[in-house]
């Protein structure tokens, strides 16, 4: 979607009309997610469906507003900003649509995966609320805390989950297994905790999470600083959109598990960043240039006065008395 904006945006500027040449990757996305049988996944496709929509209708209402102002005003030019807003709204409808239309079509065609999932979570919920068991992904951030707890400023190490957490490790996630002919109780093998924040947390400890979110921490509070100074940028924001959902699904899941969801992430981050600078650095040289053509004084011309030829002569007959009273 950041792609097809920013796709827009050059086309605007050049003046062609924009393709829909970024639009192939939002079918691709949609109908590869249910088909994963991601409940989560679905989940966060859905509520960016929904952020889609409505930011397609508050670009309208926006729209709108300025229309009526730029009419009650009385210069008759409309504003500069009403063509690069009907166009932005024109690429969020259109993605809108395509992206539901690929969501009905793979929910259509993963229908039966997705009821046998659906009635999975049914039974699932019925067993949470009922007290016959709780969730995995609960147990295993439960025991996680505990495992980050026994050393909380330096942590475990990068990559030693899957060996130190059997030793904190409840019975809920304990299984039969037959050793030499006998039944016995062992822990299940959990390689990652679901969580990727209480992961990391147990794997590095405090430290390690200040010094990994202290480099996007100030890129946030840098640009959210001086954001009400730029104007909005749609490509950054649609690229924000996308670390917000990666983020969420990190508070269940384990995107970060994965390296090449890494890569995306942090690319994903850095362009939105640096888009968001180059906006706000946009808006602060158009006010530098504005303020500038304000301070510069006004060159009127006016038309030359008739000089008037029978004007007397200017009386000087005062000062050459006193001169002649000074020599004396």
């Amino acid at each position: 979607i950041a792609l097809y904006a920013y796709h827009g945006r050059q086309s605007l500027f050049a003046r062609r009309n924009s393709g829909p040449l970024y639009l192939l990757a939002l079918p691709v996305m949609a109908v590869t997610v249910p088909l994963s049988m991601s409940r989560a996944g679905i989940l966060l496709l859905g509520i960016l469906v929904l952020w889609m929509g409505l930011r397609f209708v508050y670009g309208r209402v926006i729209h709108r507003r300025q229309m009526r102002s730029s009419t009650t005003k009385s210069t008759s030019r409309p504003t500069s900003t009403s063509r690069p807003t009907s166009t932005t709204n024109a690429n969020a409808l259109g993605a809108m649509l395509l992206v539901g239309i690929a969501v009905a079509g793979s929910l259509t065609i993963a229908a039966r995966q997705i009821a046998l999932r659906w009635q999975a979570t049914e039974h699932q919920i019925e067993e949470h609320v009922s007290g016959e068991r709780m969730n995995v992904r609960l147990l295993l951030m439960r025991d996680t805390i505990k495992m980050a707890q026994a050393k909380p400023v330096l942590g475990w190490g990068i990559g030693t989950f899957g060996q130190i957490f059997p030793m904190y490790q409840g019975s809920e996630l304990y299984r039969k297994a037959t050793v030499g002919g006998e039944s016995v109780w062992e822990p299940r093998f959990y390689e990652f905790a679901h969580n990727d924040y209480l992961q990391f947390w147990a794997e590095s400890g405090a430290l390690g999470c200040i010094l990994l979110a202290s480099v996007p921490a100030l890129l946030v509070v840098s640009i959210c600083c001086h954001g009400s100074q730029g104007r909005r940028d749609a490509v950054s924001h649609w690229l924000a959109v996308g670390c917000v959902l990666v983020l969420l699904l990190a508070l269940i899941d384990f995107p970060f598990g994965n390296e090449a969801v890494d890569v995306l992430f942090v690319t994903l981050f850095v362009l939105s960043g640096k888009f968001a600078l180059l906006a706000r650095n946009a808006t602060a040289a158009e006010r530098t240039n504005e303020r500038t053509n304000q301070s510069e004084p006004t060159c009127t011309l006016h038309a030359p006065r008739s000089v008037s030829l029978h004007k007397k002569a200017p009386n000087f007959s005062g000062a050459f008395r006193q001169r002649e009273h000074v020599s004396k």
